[in-house]
């Protein structure tokens, strides 16, 4: 440590006497940040590899290099040649090897005593930590799905886990699930995340649908006298373009009112039930209003948006794969014969 210590202070010493100054830093700058990274470099803690100290753990614990073999899934030839290892970078003969067994020396009481403890202390925070992580799942979702398709299959998924502790985060972006802390998320797209599984719960069809207070009213016998009757929200949407071409309609025969401008779809439904019009939504996501008759969708031409489609998003490697699986079973349950 020394020895790299002393090479890399010369270093430093010779790029800031020399009369070539390059970095886009200061001098003085350059020389702080230089002698606070060469304190750290003597600061490093010198300990042994974790594998020579799991071995000695474990013999000294079991008082047997046989039996650490078998816990720690090796041979007894291996944890003494660990053992070895660990003896020629402290300095310090650890066991005295017997013809059928092995005792500590004292310089090895001296370190069972407290790496016996601090691998306790370990494993103790280990478990606590698994057990917290494998009884809660912590959930970001875009807001279309949210409140009036996710929230109920959330709580069904919470009552058949019992004990499953559920944090659902509504956001639009795309958050960095392990860096934001969450487990899984729930995200339109085409399924192409980096690093992420990502699994189709739903597809990203859409419909015009409307407060079922219009069926009394409006006049849906013909796709012209019903947008006579019930104005389309959010006409700038394109998707409007998709969908009145897939049902054969022109749409410049339509009046072109000021309307709201709203930023998602949840908010054009909430306008749809209050009788303000037609909003272009998922029959998948709104089906259980549809079923009780609190929407209405007069027509059965659909557009399906495919690639672009709902996903359950989550790590690679994660530990909560079985709770992940149960709620992508409880969330693809519910789609039935929508898709």
């Amino acid at each position: 440590m020394d020895s790299c210590y002393k090479k890399a202070k010369f270093a430093c010493d010779m790029g800031f006497h020399s009369g070539i100054w390059r970095h886009p830093m200061s001098r003085d700058k350059f020389k702080d940040r230089s002698l606070a990274l060469l304190s750290d470099i003597r600061m490093t803690r010198h300990l042994p590899s974790l594998l020579s100290l799991r071995a000695f753990e474990a013999a000294a614990r079991l008082g047997s290099f046989t039996l650490a073999a078998v816990e720690l899934g090796t041979t007894q030839p291996g944890i003494s040649r660990h053992i070895q290892t660990l003896e020629r970078q402290i300095g310090q003969t650890l066991f005295v090897r017997l013809n059928r067994k092995i005792e500590l020396t004292r310089a090895g009481r001296e370190l069972a005593e407290d790496i016996i403890l601090q691998f306790n202390i370990m494993a103790r925070s280990i478990d606590r930590i698994r057990a917290q992580s494998e009884s809660s799942l912590k959930i970001t979702a875009a807001p279309s799905l949210c409140a009036s398709w996710l929230v109920p299959k959330l709580d069904k998924f919470r009552k058949s886990n019992d004990g499953i502790h559920v944090e659902l985060h509504q956001s639009k972006d795309n958050v960095n699930l392990e860096l934001e802390g969450y487990d899984v998320a729930l995200r339109v797209g085409e399924g192409i995340w980096n690093n992420l599984v990502a699994d189709k719960i739903l597809p990203l069809r859409l419909t015009p649908l409307c407060d079922a207070g219009f069926a009394s009213s409006a006049d849906f016998s013909s796709i012209e006298t019903a947008f006579k009757s019930v104005r389309p929200l959010n006409r700038k949407d394109p998707n409007w373009q998709i969908w009145f071409a897939a049902a054969g309609y022109h749409e410049s025969t339509l009046c072109k009112d000021s309307e709201l401008k709203l930023t998602s779809r949840e908010m054009y439904a909430h306008l749809a039930l209050s009788r303000q019009g037609f909003a272009l939504l998922s029959p998948d996501i709104y089906s259980a209003q549809i079923a009780n008759n609190t929407m209405i969708q007069p027509f059965n031409t659909v557009i399906d948006l495919h690639p672009r489609a709902y996903w359950l998003v989550y790590p690679k490697w994660t530990r909560k794969n079985k709770l992940i699986t149960r709620l992508r079973d409880i969330l693809t349950s519910f789609i039935g014969g929508t898709t």
